[in-house]
């Protein structure tokens, strides 16, 4: 009831609870990654960080946070362990990591259980120490990453977060994002590799892996360029991200991956390769006129019915620091959002009297995205023969119609109703 003055209004409202259940964990994870921009407008607490995860879970995404920045510096001090000895055996203190990260891998941080999907560790070049540029770098990461998995694998297998395959838990990506260009003292551009020196140096790191750990993850833009190098490394590669720009991702792309994940080694045997797109979605604006909601949903839709197992938004907290001396800092990027809220999924709340993030009214869109594939994904275990069917229309879904996304998601629901429960 809602009621204004003397008048008061009722609204009926109509509950049908429908005779099928949808993955608690998302078929189709949507990664929202940031650089630790929010740090400068929130205060950089475990506590914020935990509540920042729990907002994207609530919206059925995945929080990803780069553990460094381009130059090789740390984000945050919490996001690795503290290494005091890596010659003649590790010494690491796990502390800090343990009380940040923790309830994040053992599903306690959040209100489902679950943990975490995927969690980005802090391996890096130069990592423990900063390495200088002269002499062999490959020697020199050799000798600096001595025993930094081994000592990693074990404490994680004590904490019961490295476990068997049909047991949910966290995947664990080693993510080079190290540039020359931004201040890495590295000799390789690790963040999508534009020549055959750059594989050479994601050579390098799959080899230290210890029995499959950690997965290692590669962003990739201009593929065709290093293509050599992708058929020398690439099948030790776990998990591939390719932009979703048109001219990198297409029909050619997806099966070249693919077979080089079907080329993996004995020891992936016990985890399945991700193939992930990854890009910007729509903002709220563009060219002066809004945007749907709508056309976040189509793309997602699209990507899923492309057979991909994810996508991730690049960044989701550039929140850009406008000169407006008449507002507060944490009000400018409510004000002037960066490329048209492309690159803002949630907000500073402190403007607005909230002592946390805020999320994006996109972030709806997200998750309905997400129920959307969800939906579909049970359409094609139960229903096999409708499968190619449902992911054409998924693919072609309106950017501008959300009336039309609603009334498929409707259709969709209709097929699973009809036999009941199975």
């Amino acid at each position: 009831m809602l009621s204004e003055g003397m008048t008061v209004a009722q609204i009926p409202v109509q509950v049908d609870v429908l005779p099928y259940d949808l993955p608690e964990t998302p078929d189709f994870i949507v990664e929202m990654n940031s650089y630790g921009d929010w740090t400068r407008l929130l205060a950089p607490t475990v506590a914020n960080y935990h509540a920042i995860h729990r907002l994207f879970r609530h919206f059925r995404s995945t929080f990803t946070l780069v553990p460094y920045r381009q130059d090789g510096s740390a984000v945050l001090p919490f996001l690795e362990p503290v290494v005091k000895g890596y010659t003649g055996g590790i010494a690491m203190d796990w502390q800090d990591f343990l009380k940040a990260n923790g309830p994040l891998f053992d599903g306690t941080a959040f209100a489902d259980g679950h943990p975490l999907s995927h969690f980005l560790l802090p391996f890096r070049y130069g990592w423990p120490v900063h390495g200088a540029r002269d002499g062999d770098p490959r020697l020199a990461e050799l000798r600096r990453n001595a025993g930094l998995r081994q000592a990693m694998r074990a404490f994680f297998a004590e904490k019961g977060w490295v476990t068997e395959k049909e047991r949910p838990h966290t995947r664990f990506q080693e993510f080079h994002n190290e540039n020359p260009e931004h201040g890495s003292n590295g000799p390789w551009f690790m963040d999508e590799p534009r020549t055959q020196q750059d594989m050479e140096g994601h050579a390098l790191y799959t080899s230290f892996k210890v029995d499959g750990f950690p997965a290692y993850r590669v962003d990739i833009s201009d593929w065709r360029r290093v293509r050599n190098g992708l058929e020398r490394m690439g099948s030790y590669v776990d998990d591939w991200y390719i932009s979703v720009n048109p001219a990198y991702l297409d029909g050619e792309a997806l099966a070249i991956f693919r077979d080089l994940q079907g080329q993996r080694g004995s020891d992936a045997a016990n985890q399945e390769g991700w193939l992930f797109g990854y890009g910007e979605l729509a903002g709220f604006v563009r060219d002066g006129k809004a945007v749907s909601h709508a056309a976040l949903v189509a793309a997602l839709c699209r990507y899923w019915s492309m057979d991909l197992d994810g996508y991730a938004q690049w960044i989701t907290d550039l929140w850009k620091p406008a000169n407006e001396p008449e507002l507060p800092p944490e009000a400018r990027p409510l004000y002037f959002a960066n490329a048209g809220g492309a690159r803002t999924l949630f907000w500073p709340g402190t403007y607005l009297g909230v002592d946390g993030p805020l999320p994006s009214l996109r972030l709806f869109s997200v998750r309905q995205a997400v129920q959307m594939i969800d939906t579909a994904s049970l359409v094609c275990r139960r229903h096999p023969e409708r499968c190619k069917a449902v992911r054409e229309r998924l693919a072609s879904l309106s950017s501008e119609d959300e009336r039309e996304n609603r009334m498929y998601m409707q259709g969709l629901q209709t097929i699973l109703t009809e036999h009941g429960e199975q």
